[in-house]
């Protein structure tokens, strides 16, 4: 049974990639953000339940922060139909 990596990375309203490795998720975000986008990463469990991890620019991850626990307990749907 194939498994979901569980660290995602979304910006432009999806969810863009996922990754095995944390620092590879956070070294793609920070030079994503570096083109001007504000750029998430979160961590998924078991499948479904998700948290924030960081986010960038630095100037915008308490708000994303903020956002993230508004959000429905497991839920990824920030972006939705993003299919990831």
């Amino acid at each position: 049974m194939p498994t979901m990596a569980p660290y995602q990375v979304g910006f432009d309203n999806r969810w863009q990639a996922s990754f095995d490795n944390l620092d590879d998720a956070v070294a793609w975000a920070q030079e994503v953000a570096d083109t001007g986008r504000t750029v998430e990463v979160i961590q998924r469990r078991f499948g479904f339940f998700a948290s924030f991890v960081t986010a960038f620019p630095e100037a915008e991850r308490e708000a994303l922060r903020t956002r993230r626990k508004r959000l429905e307990p497991g839920g990824t749907d920030m972006f939705p139909g993003s299919g990831l």
